[in-house]
Formats: structure tokens, sequence, C-alpha cells
């Protein structure tokens, strides 16, 4: 079986704030009985397992989420580019719809990560971008904090619209598998 992820990435969130807000949607998190307080090695690394009301995060429930090994929530703080590796993906330009190769933005994603905004003109319109700005099919987010939910069922729309409102910040939701 192959491990799934998908992450709800804060793209709004700055450096400073993400600390804050990872623990406060733990703690929510914790209270709604999505996730259990105690950290273990259940999320590819550290994380929180799925507590007793995780059904209410996932479109379809299943109670054998408890007990497979790496199934847990994973929270990232810090600058990180979230993907999916697609073989077919795609880059556009939100202004004026051109297809966008990425290689040519490539170079801007190591630029963000260290604390640049990396800023890429679309080659037809000549508008900026920031990597957030381009439309990515699948999607890809840009952010200083990620919440990692490996190897449960798809997220409902509602919870992450409800998680999303808690962070007060645009989210990005990126799903595939390793």
């Amino acid at each position: 079986m192959d491990d799934r992820y998908q992450t709800i990435a804060d793209i709004e969130a700055t450096e400073q704030e993400a600390p804050h807000l990872a623990q406060e949607v733990i703690d929510w998190l914790v209270e709604i009985g999505v996730v259990v307080k105690e950290r273990t090695n259940c999320a590819c690394g550290i994380g929180h397992a799925p507590g007793p009301h995780f059904g209410r995060a996932v479109v379809e429930p299943d109670e054998a989420l408890r007990s497979v090994a790496w199934n847990g929530l994973r929270v990232e703080v810090g600058r990180a580019v979230y993907y999916a590796k697609a073989p077919d993906q795609a880059i556009y330009c939100p202004h004026c719809d051109a297809e966008v190769d990425l290689d040519r933005i490539a170079d801007a994603f190591e630029e963000w990560q260290q604390g640049a905004d990396g800023t890429r003109p679309c080659p037809i319109c000549t508008r900026e971008l920031d990597p957030n700005g381009w439309r990515w099919e699948p999607p890809w987010g840009f952010g200083a904090l990620g919440l990692t939910f490996w190897n449960w069922p798809p997220l409902r729309p509602e919870f992450v619209l409800e998680l999303s409102a808690r962070l007060g910040h645009r989210t990005v939701l990126v799903a595939d598998k390793l």
C-alpha cells in the first residue's frame, strides 16, 4: 500500500505567526477530538494520531485508520513547498491563462525558501507573480505552516474550510501518494 498525504498549507501565514497558529490549530483539533494531544511516531515522523472523532474531518470515516502505523497529523512550521508529484503538472498565469513551463520558474522556489519573494514574470503578459500567484494543477502551496494528514481518507471540504477560517488565511490543499 502506498502512503498517501493531504496537506493544508497556509500560504499567507508569516514565519513569525506560524508557530502560534500551529499551536492554536492543534489545540482546537484536540478539543474537538479529531487528533489526540500526545505526540507519537505516527505521521511519517512525530505527529498526532487520529482522535475519537476523526470522522468529523474526513468524507468516509474508517475505524481502521486508528490502527494504521503511519496515520497521524504532522505539523510543519517554516518555509516549505507543498507539492504533488504529478507527471502532468501544469502551471498557468491567472491573468492571461498562459501555460508556463516548470523549468522556467523553478529557481524561484529556492529563492522563496531562502526568504525572498520568488517572483517571476509571466512570459506572455509580463505580470510579476510569486510562487502562490500561479495557478497550479494539481495544486501546490508555498507556506510557513503545513498540516499534513498521513493516510487519512479524503478530507471533507467543509472541514478544510473550517480549518482555513480558524487560521484566518488562504490555504491550499495538496494531496498525493508516495
